[in-house]
């Protein structure tokens, strides 16, 4: 039981935090609050999102629950499911969108591709 209730709060733990590119990004791939914050900041980091330092760095929006194993590996499937295994890639312990993953967001929101 506890563990569906972390999982849940994990789902919803970055809805509190306003970013508008997040919210769009969760309307157009269907994704938890959770999971478009953190799409969101895989792109706007071009060498990647560290998992230790996930999910911000100010001291006050630290959400260390989210850094377990099981939670991060949670939100990357949820992204892999809506822009697919191949948007992301893991290397030196950082997280970061690939090209192609770009592109996908891209197309899903609507922008222009160039």
């Amino acid at each position: 039981m506890l563990i569906f209730l972390r999982l849940e709060l994990a789902d919803r733990a970055c809805a509190a935090i306003e970013d508008a590119r997040a919210i769009t990004i969760q309307a157009a791939l269907a994704l938890s609050p959770a999971a478009a914050w953190m799409l969101a900041q895989m792109e706007a980091e071009r060498d990647g999102v560290n998992a230790k330092d996930f999910p911000h760095d100010d001291a006050f929006m630290k959400l260390p629950f989210l850094r377990q194993s099981p939670l991060m590996t949670r939100l990357v499937n949820q992204i892999h499911d809506a822009i697919g295994t191949d948007s992301t890639l893991t290397e030196n312990g950082l997280i970061r969108l690939t090209p192609l993953g770009r592109l996908r967001i891209r197309n899903a929101m609507g922008e222009p591709v160039l």
